[in-house]
Parts: C-alpha cells; structure tokens; sequence
C-alpha cells in the first residue's frame, strides 16, 4: 500500500486564461449562472465529488471586444451562494502579449490587478476573491510581485523549472531556488512575503492516458504528494479554439476521480 501522502493531504483546483465562460454569460443573458455549459461541468463535478475550483481572470478578451465591465451584477447573489467552491482571482489583462509582466513595473502590475479585482467585488462579491493566483506565464520582476502582494496576493503558482538553464513560469525566482522549488510543494520568499506554490500537473499538456501515471508519480515523492496543485486553461474546452481538447472534461474528470481515491481534501489556500 502506498504511504499516505502527509499529515494534511489537500488539493487545489485551478483554472487559466479565464474570459470566454463570464463572456457568454453576460451575452446570453442566461438565467442561472449553471446555465452556462462550462459552469455546469464544474458544479456537476463539485456535487458529485466535492471539488472546489478556482477561475483566474483576464480583464477583457480584445477579439469579440468583451470587457468584465459587461459583467453584469445580477448574478452576485448566486456567485456568493456558491463561495464555498468557487473562486475569481486576477491573472491578467488579456491573453495577448506573451508574458506581459516579464518586465512590467510594480504600477503596471498594480494597475491590471486593480482593474480585475475591482470588477469581481461589483459583479460576484469580495467573498469570490483568492490570496492565491497564478500569474499570466508566470513571469514577474521583484517589483511586480511586490504589487501583487500589496493587492492582496500572498500564494503564487507556477512551473518552476529550468529550461536552456533559465528559470520558466517562476516568476522572479533564481535557477537555484526554482530547481529546488521544483521537487516540493511550497517556498517562502521572505523578502517578498509570499509562498511560492509548484503546479503538479496542467492537464492540458498531457494525453488522457498519461493522467493518472503521471499523479502517481507525483504521489510517490515525499516532498510533493502533501500539497496537490492541479491546473487546466479554459479554452481548451471551447470547440472554437483551435487548439480544442475534446477530451478536456474526461482529463479533469480522471485526475478528479484519482484525487478522490487518494483520499486527499479540497481547498483553496485559505483553507490551508
């Protein structure tokens, strides 16, 4: 039998480049926020196996010319009804350009995050924000780090690992640090006062077989099979994408399923 996997073994479940699903809602005036296929899974998964997920936003989606401006507030009763599994939490202006925050300044920064977080407080309610995000790419100066924790953040994810010999989607961190924040579960930058937390598994960069094994493996490390970090980016979802996973539901559907024999608890970080 495998060893359990820590004192307090918990999962955190999060979702990417998230505009396309707050879009549809608002344009088709939909009734019930599960109206909306994509939220629909969400709730069918957290009724059946008590998940908890976490939506982390862009500001507008410059293609159909969407803002969270259009988001209207009618549904902010039925959003903090649901608080207890569901979350909103900044991740970027837009998807486009690549790393946007690579060399952005603490304003810049500041000033993306201000604008989401202000539009989740009017459409959904304070009780939908998270202290925990993943930043868009993962890649942030000091000073942009800096800017998230004054607004609030105190929880980044990402990959931390080493490519060509340079750190990738860790943000601010050196080659040494991201290598040893590659095999654990968490880092605590002092400096900055934030927690540094290692994605385990994006489910979109992998094939449906490889899910399971690939968790199992994570399972067999002491050091990362405490803290489980799953995360999965929302277009992959969409048939209009033309990167669509058909499979992207029956990817969530299996790591959840494996989540749930291993006995782990679901959580956002404030409920660490």
């Amino acid at each position: 039998m495998s060893p359990r996997p820590g004192p307090d073994p918990r999962c955190r479940l999060s979702v990417d480049d998230c505009i396309w699903f707050l879009r549809d809602v608002a344009r088709q005036n939909v009734r019930s926020l599960f109206d909306n296929e994509f939220l629909a899974f969400w709730r069918g998964l957290h009724d059946r196996h008590g998940i908890k997920v976490q939506f982390n936003v862009y500001l507008e989606d410059p293609d159909t010319g969407f803002t969270l401006q259009e988001m209207p507030d009618k549904y902010s009763g039925e959003w903090r009804q649901n608080a207890d599994w569901l979350a909103l939490t900044f991740h970027a202006r837009a998807d486009k350009p690549d790393r946007p925050y690579a060399t952005a300044s603490y304003e810049e920064v500041a000033r993306d995050m201000r604008a989401v977080t202000d539009e989740i407080r009017r459409f959904a309610g304070p009780e939908l924000l998270s202290a925990c995000t993943t930043l868009h790419w993962g890649a942030a100066t000091a000073d942009g780090c800096r800017a998230l924790r004054d607004g609030g953040i105190t929880a980044l994810v990402g990959y931390f690992e080493l490519v060509d010999g340079q750190p990738r989607v860790a943000y601010c961190l050196d080659g040494a640090t991201t290598t040893w924040l590659n095999r654990h579960d968490t880092w605590y930058d002092e400096g900055l006062d934030l927690l540094f937390i290692k994605h385990d598994l994006v489910l979109n960069l992998y094939p449906l077989d490889e899910i399971v094994p690939r968790l199992d493996a994570v399972y067999a490390r002491p050091d990362e099979r405490e803290v489980l970090e799953l995360m999965i980016h929302e277009q992959y979802f969409s048939p209009a994408w033309p990167g669509y996973q058909p499979d992207a539901q029956d990817k969530v559907r299996r790591a959840v399923e494996w989540v749930t024999r291993h006995e782990y608890r679901w959580a956002f970080f404030e409920d660490w």
